[in-house]
C-alpha cells in the first residue's frame, strides 16, 4: 500500500516543481496518517457483453450501460469488467473529524486518501488485465467510472449489486453517493486490440480548467 507523495501534490492542485520543503514534510505526515487507517478492500467480476438494438447489455443481468461515452469506450469490446474499490471507513472518520478544528489539514488528508485509492485501482486494473490476457487472450481499456461523460450515476446501486460489493462493505445512497466516500466503482472493456482512444489528462476536453492536470 503506497500513496504517491506527488499525486497527492496534484490534487491539492499545487505543482510537484513548486512545492516547498515545508509542504512536503506536511504532505509525507498526512500520508503516513491515512496510511494508519486504510483498509484497502476490492471486488470486480467479468462479464460478458451483448449489443441488443445498439445498446450494451451486461449477459447475465438486466443492465444496460446507456450513454453515448461508455458505448464508445466499450466499442469492439466482447467483455467488461466490473470493478469496486473501497479504502474502508476509518478514513472518512480521519477526515471528517479534522473538519472540526483543523480544516487544513482534512483538505490534504482527503487528497491523500484520493491518491491511494487511485493506487489501489491502478494495481486491480494491471490484475485484471493480465487476467485478460492469460484466460482471454484481450488487451484492457482504460477504466471508465459512472460520473464520467453522460455515463450516469444512477447505475451505481446496479453495478453494486452485481458486484455483491457489501462484502467489502460498499454500498450507495439513494443520492448515489457510496460510503465509504473514498471509494471507486469502474467499468474496463476487454477487446482484441488495445484502444486507441486513451482517458487521459491530453485529451480530456476540460484539461484546460482541471486542476488535477498532470504535468506535460
Amino acid at each position: 500500500m503506497y500513496i504517491e507523495e506527488n499525486e497527492v501534490l496534484r490534487y491539492l492542485g499545487v505543482s510537484p516543481k513548486r512545492a516547498n520543503s515545508d509542504l512536503r514534510v506536511y504532505v509525507y505526515d498526512c500520508i503516513e496518517e491515512i496510511l494508519k487507517v486504510a483498509y484497502p478492500k476490492y471486488v470486480y467480476n467479468i462479464l460478458d457483453l451483448e449489443i441488443n438494438e445498439g445498446n450494451i447489455l451486461l449477459k447475465g443481468t438486466d443492465i444496460y450501460l446507456e450513454g453515448e461515452n461508455i458505448n464508445k469506450h466499450l466499442d469492439n469490446c466482447f467483455k467488461c469488467a466490473l470493478m469496486g474499490v473501497t479504502i474502508g471507513a476509518l478514513v472518512d472518520r480521519k477526515i471528517e473529524y479534522y473538519k472540526n478544528y483543523d480544516l487544513t489539514r482534512s483538505f490534504v488528508l482527503d487528497a491523500c486518501a484520493t491518491a491511494l485509492v487511485e493506487s489501489i485501482c491502478d494495481e486491480v486494473q494491471e490484475e485484471i488485465s493480465s487476467i485478460a490476457k492469460k484466460e482471454y487472450k484481450l488487451k484492457i481499456t482504460s477504466r471508465y467510472s459512472p460520473g464520467y461523460g453522460d455515463f450516469s450515476l444512477n447505475i451505481q446501486s446496479k453495478l453494486l449489486n452485481v458486484l455483491k460489493a457489501d462484502k467489502i462493505g460498499l454500498t450507495v445512497t439513494e443520492e448515489m453517493i457510496m460510503i465509504p466516500r473514498k471509494s471507486v466503482t469502474a467499468i474496463i472493456g476487454l477487446k482484441e486490440q488495445k484502444e486507441s482512444f486513451e482517458i487521459s489528462c491530453k485529451n480530456c476536453s476540460s484539461k484546460n480548467n482541471c486542476i488535477y492536470k498532470k504535468d506535460g
